[in-house]
C-alpha cells in the first residue's frame, strides 16, 4: 500500500481542481462549496490549493468524533499575531501587494518584486505563505 502511495506522490503536489475536474462535478454549489474550502485553508482557489493540503483537511474532518476548531478572535487574529511577531525581530510586512515574483541571487531568494513594479529586497530572508506549487511558479 505504501508502495502505491508514493507512486501517486506528485499527484498531491498538483492543484485540487484537476481532481475535481477528473471527477467531472459539474454542480455549481458543490464546485463553489469546494472552491471556498480551498480558499479559507491557503487563501487561494482550487486552481492554487495543492491536493495535499486538501487531503489532509478532508481525511481529518472525518476521524471519529472530530469537532471543527477556529482560531478565538476569527482567522484575522492569525494574521494580526504574525505580523506583530515580525514587526516585533525588526521585520517588515507588506499588506495588499501582490508579488509577481521572487528573486533570485546566488542560490538563494533576495526579495520579491511587486505587481506594481516596486522591488523589496529581504535583509535575511523571504517568506511565502503560499504553498509549494504557487511559489515555485514565482521564482525567477
Amino acid at each position: 500500500e505504501l508502495f502505491a502511495t508514493l507512486q501517486q506522490g506528485q499527484a498531491l503536489n498538483e492543484p485540487f481542481a484537476n481532481i475535481m475536474e477528473e471527477m467531472q462535478i459539474k454542480n455549481k454549489f458543490v464546485k463553489n462549496w469546494l472552491d471556498m474550502l480551498c480558499f479559507l485553508l491557503q487563501g487561494l482557489p482550487a486552481a492554487g490549493t495543492m491536493n495535499a493540503v486538501m487531503s489532509y483537511m478532508l481525511a481529518d474532518w472525518y476521524r471519529p468524533g472530530v469537532t471543527l476548531d477556529f482560531p478565538k478572535g476569527g482567522s484575522g487574529a492569525i494574521v494580526d499575531a504574525l505580523v506583530r511577531g515580525v514587526k516585533k525581530y525588526g521585520g517588515d510586512v507588506c499588506m495588499n501587494c501582490h508579488v509577481d515574483e521572487i528573486l533570485i541571487g546566488n542560490g538563494r531568494a533576495v526579495g520579491v518584486k511587486l505587481s506594481d513594479g516596486r522591488v523589496v529586497h529581504a535583509r535575511h530572508a523571504v517568506v511565502s505563505n503560499a504553498d509549494p506549487y504557487v511559489t515555485s511558479k514565482m521564482l525567477s
